[in-house]
């Protein structure tokens, strides 16, 4: 198995990356027993599940469908922030039919 280091992830978050790695790492049969970061709903946002995806999409390509749980989990994460977002933008543009001065665009 190779380290994680020789997956391209340098778009990801710094704690995310190092969580990965020990992940990935722990693989190998240390006692590694990873704790992801806490990050609130504001944080997460389409583009950076769009990131995670490619990197657990790599992390499946590399190591196996053992992963594919996770990619399951964040592609389905991405799908619904994408249908909160269309909803979103719906009742902003139905708003602003009435009032113009509502900001149509916002961000989940």
């Amino acid at each position: 198995m190779k380290n994680c280091s020789a997956i391209q992830i340098d778009s990801v978050h710094r704690d995310d990356r190092l969580w990965l790695e020990k992940v990935i790492n722990g693989l190998k049969g240390s006692k590694i027993v990873p704790t992801p970061r806490r990050v609130s709903n504001e944080e997460i946002n389409v583009a950076s599940l769009e990131k995670c995806l490619k990197t657990i999409a790599k992390v499946v390509a590399e190591y196996g469908k053992d992963y594919l749980p996770i990619f399951e989990r964040v592609y389905a994460e991405l799908e619904k922030k994408r249908q909160q977002q269309t909803i979103l933008d719906m009742a902003l543009n139905l708003a602003n039919e009435n009032n113009p001065s509502v900001k149509v665009s916002q961000e989940l």
